[in-house]
């Protein structure tokens, strides 16, 4: 059971609709590789201050039909790191061309077998590979001619 929720928590990503379900910080998304860049302390920052979605740091007013825009440091105020850190996260969506629109949001396979659709199949089909992968297999033949 730990072993598939570890698959799950790996291998699903989210393919971001209205960024609405996406929190920001913890959960990964379909072309954006920045969801760890920001800190723990940050998230919970953010938290306080009622952000919790990706749909809430979206910069309605500068977002065009081309660009999603998202909101700068200055907006919420992060110093020093923090600061660095915002700016690298939010280079990071721009990066990934993430475009928020009025579909929703979607978890699905970030695997390339099975077309984005997640199966328990698939799941074990993982687990059997990462099994196999870390079962030191280099003794085990040997250990059978032992006399």
């Amino acid at each position: 059971m730990v072993l598939a929720s570890n698959v799950i928590t790996n291998w699903m990503i989210w393919k971001v609709g209205t960024g609405r379900n996406v929190r920001l910080g913890s959960n990964p998304c379909a072309g954006s590789e920045g969801a760890n860049m920001i800190t723990n302390h940050m998230i919970n920052s953010l938290r306080d201050q009622g952000y919790r979605h990706l749909y809430h740091i979206r910069d309605v007013r500068n977002t065009t039909i081309r660009k999603q825009e998202w909101h700068a440091v200055e907006f919420f105020g992060f110093v020093n790191d923090d600061m660095f850190r915002w700016s690298a996260y939010i280079n990071a969506l721009q990066a990934s061309h993430i475009r928020l629109t009025r579909e929703d949001d979607d978890l699905i396979w970030s695997r390339n077998d099975n077309g984005g659709t997640y199966s328990p199949r698939l799941g074990y089909k993982v687990i059997r590979e990462e099994e196999e992968f870390n079962e030191p297999k280099w003794w085990f033949k040997g250990m059978w001619k032992f006399k």
